[in-house]
């Protein structure tokens, strides 16, 4: 593989990783104004902060798991990766959403 591979690899992965974190964050920011600002009477959050406590909490996912083998991956398992958190934050935010209204 030679460097412009290798440049391009990490630039789809870098963009992969930073619209995961981004929708991720969007649902936690939802979801933390639809019930917790109400039930507990806090501020809302905003996007910004949202995605620092995402980030946080990978770090802490990811520093506190050990790696036993170093997984390959390859654009089709980033790209499912990313179609599975598209589908699962629509869901979220639909079920979501849902209860919020019914209250």
């Amino acid at each position: 593989m030679n460097n412009m591979e290798k440049l391009g690899k990490f630039v789809f992965y870098t963009l992969i990783i930073s619209v995961d974190i981004v929708i991720k964050s969007f649902v936690f920011m939802k979801m933390w104004v639809w019930f917790i600002v109400p039930a507990f009477k806090v501020p809302s959050l905003s996007l910004v902060y949202c995605t620092g406590i995402i980030i946080f909490i990978y770090y802490m996912r990811i520093s506190s798991k050990e790696k036993d083998k170093e997984t390959d991956l390859n654009t089709s398992i980033v790209a499912e990766m990313l179609l599975r958190t598209i589908v699962f934050a629509a869901l979220y935010l639909l079920v979501g959403f849902l209860i919020y209204k019914l209250q």
